[in-house]
């Protein structure tokens, strides 16, 4: 068992996160380990749905991601890293940010 124990302490597992639907501007809040890898960020079942790869053993840190669509207005006071843009099936654009850990 300690073997196994020791394999599985060198990998990552990839997890995903419901960010929600679009709509209004949204931001959104998920509890995700420390140093979490951000994959990508696509639509599936109607759903923004975020990957990461993560390591489940360590403590988990809220993170803040923020929904916007096409020509609508960013927040000039707040730290944002875009993460990727995702195409809604009924046609609206979403861009993703996260807000930047400081």
């Amino acid at each position: 068992m300690a073997l196994l124990e020791r394999l599985m302490g060198d990998y990552y597992t990839i997890y995903k996160y419901v960010l929600g639907s679009g709509g209004s501007t949204r931001v959104v809040e998920v509890e995700l380990p420390l140093a979490a890898k951000l994959l990508s960020v696509k639509m599936q079942r109607d759903k923004i749905t975020l990957w990461a790869a993560v390591d489940p053993e360590v403590r988990k840190v809220t993170r803040r991601f923020w929904i916007l669509g096409t020509g609508w207005p960013v927040p000039k006071g707040i730290a944002l890293q875009p993460l990727d843009t995702v195409l809604d099936p009924r046609g609206y654009v979403w861009h993703i940010f996260v807000e930047v850990m400081i």
